[in-house]
């Protein structure tokens, strides 16, 4: 029978011992009952990666969603209604000027207030920004509306918004973290679904340590160790931290066989249980 559906393996010699219920029910041929044993190791192995995806989308998006928020150009829709319509110009009287506590570039943005009249009589006011420049309040300035709702517009050379719209460019950050919060929950279901699926219809057969890289992920001051795990013409992996990385490398040394679960229809799909199980 080839190796890749031998469902009675040989007996493996472990490289981590395991309560005589999960041996005894690991020898058994599928479908097996998944114990709440095995459900609570997998969970905890799931935990620490799961969460640190999910608190980087937290951050991302929490500071992200600040910044876009305190930050925004709210007057991005009125900008386009202006820049889009039928305008017209007429003057301004200029009745305040002031410092706001934006820059750009190192130049400090002022926020110009005005007044202008429209043929038909009416007064309307303004604010617009400009980088730089003063503007002495009772001086005249241009200004130019949308001619069917003047109270859309600004100063001609001026813009509406204090920052301009480069700030838009922060979208990115909510945009990341909601992304980081959609993986680590899609990243847990498909790995704990996994995990099920497999020691409930998965053939077990042994495999043997070929690597411990150390990648450049720390938790808590602590390396994390991809364990690469050779089975059949196979391989896969998985994360370890300090004691666990040792034993790992203890079993490279002495070719320990460790227990793999694999799907026999697709036998790349594998996990370790001395990965997960810690008794």
């Amino acid at each position: 029978m080839s190796a890749h559906t031998d469902q009675n393996p040989e007996p493996i010699t472990p490289g981590r011992a395991l309560s005589p219920e999960l041996e005894m029910l690991l020898q058994q041929p599928p479908p097996r009952e998944v114990p709440g044993a095995f459900r609570s190791a997998l969970r905890r192995k799931m935990l620490m990666p799961g969460l640190i995806m999910f608190f980087i989308g937290v951050i991302f998006s929490i500071v992200g969603g600040i910044i876009v928020g305190v930050m925004f150009p709210w007057q991005v829709q009125q900008d386009i209604k202006l820049a889009t319509g039928a305008k017209a110009q007429g003057v301004g009287v200029v009745t305040n000027f002031e410092s706001t506590s934006y820059q750009e570039n190192k130049t400090r943005v002022y926020k110009i207030s005005y007044e202008f009249q429209t043929p038909d009589g009416k007064t309307h006011q303004g604010v617009s920004f400009q980088t730089g420049g003063m503007v002495v309040p009772g001086s005249e300035i241009q200004v130019e509306y949308l001619t069917s709702d003047p109270d859309i517009n600004r100063g001609i050379g001026m813009r509406m918004n204090a920052i301009g719209y480069f700030i838009l460019v922060f979208l990115i950050f909510p945009l990341i973290g909601v992304s980081f919060l959609i993986y680590s929950i899609y990243s847990w279901r498909s790995q704990w679904s996994k995990g099920i699926r497999l020691f409930s219809h998965g053939a077990l057969t042994q495999g043997l340590v070929s690597s411990v890289d150390k990648t450049n992920v720390r938790v808590n001051n602590q390396y994390r160790y991809k364990i690469s795990v050779s089975y059949m013409s196979f391989e896969t992996f998985y994360f370890a931290y300090g004691e666990d990385v040792a034993r790992a490398s203890q079993w490279q040394g002495a070719n320990t066989p460790l227990r793999v679960l694999y799907n026999p229809e697709q036998p790349e799909d594998a996990m370790v249980l001395e990965g997960i199980l810690k008794n």
